[in-house]
């Protein structure tokens, strides 16, 4: 039950904000920034499994998303990264084109930067 609500909620994030481009003033680089932190939150996800599947040498330092996993499981790892995605695309659909471009920047560059931090210090991905 627990990986059906997963699904959906996968489901859920990543088919509504691709449907809303049709609709939205979002021009190219928008929609291409966005896919590209999408992906960055993906392989941020697994990172994260990762440190989770190996505790004993690595430790998560998103204070959210440790009390989750202690609180909920490995479950809760997933449901963070579609809320993030979801709520970066609500965030940014709601902002001027200008306003938009600085922000998904700015959360890409910051997404990278953590990831390109866990892959120096050896963290893998876990699926």
């Amino acid at each position: 039950m627990k990986y059906l609500i997963v699904r959906l909620i996968l489901i859920f994030v990543f088919v509504i904000p691709y449907q809303s481009f049709a609709e939205s003033d979002w021009d190219n680089i928008d929609k291409k920034l966005f896919i590209g932190l999408t992906s960055t939150y993906i392989i941020d996800c697994l990172q994260t499994k990762y440190i989770f599947d190996h505790s004993k040498e690595y430790q998560e330092s998103n204070l959210i998303i440790r009390s989750g996993v202690k609180q909920h499981g490995k479950i809760f790892i997933p449901c963070y990264f579609a809320t993030a995605i979801g709520g970066s695309f609500l965030i940014a659909n709601e902002l001027s084109p200008l306003l938009r471009k600085f922000t998904l920047s700015l959360l890409l560059f910051s997404s990278i930067y953590t990831i390109n931090n866990n892959f120096m210090i050896g963290i893998g991905f876990a699926f």
